[in-house]
């Protein structure tokens, strides 16, 4: 009997144990856990499987699940603020992001959308390092695949091709939006507004399907995002209706903001 670690966190084995029997006929990647654990790879790596104390500590999925669900829409106020922007075009200028008369920013509303970005950025990099992400999403997909009978070759060379692909496609999807996919997966509740075709949920997802539900669980946050930026960079109309040209910003090396001014021939 070979015992497996269970995930009681979002990409995370624990401490709590609980036994599965690994009889000769497993194949794929339950044949690879049955034989051996490897460290992740270099940088990303690839799937391997990892022992507890590998792996680093990580939020427990209710204080992830808690802080998703708070954050998911802007408020109101916010809401109806990106609602307002327009843009003005000038010849030979970049566009300009405009709110309508006396609904400039203050600098309280700047500091609020510049602090909620910050923590909308956060959920959608999951609050990892790269090195913890990989090892949370090869214990994920691990589990996953584990939990689902593989098609196709059942040889290790497979089981291991079968998992880098799986890595390839998700290397850039935060461990709790992968978390999320893999139970709508396995709950059957796939979202139909996202045309996968038929599905059969007695196999694991193909890698594109397991990314493009993952992404789906990151669309809110992304298009919030977006707002954010857009009301970060909106002027007052008064302003972009005057032609003359704006300094654009840059970042020197060192992160120091300068302004670019405008040559005049």
């Amino acid at each position: 009997m070979t015992i497996i670690r269970s995930p009681s966190v979002v990409g995370c084995p624990t401490g709590r144990l609980t036994s599965r029997r690994l009889n000769s006929g497993t194949t794929g990647l339950r044949k690879a856990a049955r034989t051996q654990r490897k460290p992740i790879g270099h940088g990303l790596g690839k799937i391997g499987f990892l022992t507890t104390e590998e792996c680093p500590t990580m939020p427990t999925e209710l204080e992830i699940k808690a802080h998703l669900d708070t954050m998911r829409s802007l408020p109101l106020r916010l809401e109806k603020l990106a609602s307002s922007i327009g843009t003005t075009q000038w010849p030979g200028q970049p566009v300009r992001l405009d709110l309508p008369s006396g609904m400039e920013l203050t600098p309280a509303e700047r500091a609020e959308i510049q602090e909620r970005l910050k923590q909308i950025e956060a959920i959608l990099s999951g609050k990892l390092t790269a090195n913890e992400s990989a090892k949370a999403r090869l214990s994920l997909l691990t589990k996953m695949l584990l939990a689902f009978p593989a098609v196709g070759s059942s040889s290790e060379a497979a089981a291991k091709a079968r998992s880098d692909v799986y890595d390839d496609a998700l290397s850039d999807i935060p461990p709790w939006a992968i978390n999320n996919a893999i139970k709508r997966w396995s709950r059957g509740e796939v979202p139909s507004d996202l045309a996968l075709g038929s599905l059969n949920f007695n196999f694991a997802p193909a890698p594109a399907v397991l990314r493009k539900i993952a992404k789906y669980e990151l669309a809110p946050f992304e298009a919030q995002a977006t707002k954010l930026r857009r009301l970060l960079k909106a002027i007052p109309i008064e302003r972009a209706m005057d032609p003359t040209p704006i300094p654009q910003e840059t970042k020197s090396e060192w992160g120091k903001v300068f302004p670019i001014g405008v040559r005049r021939m």
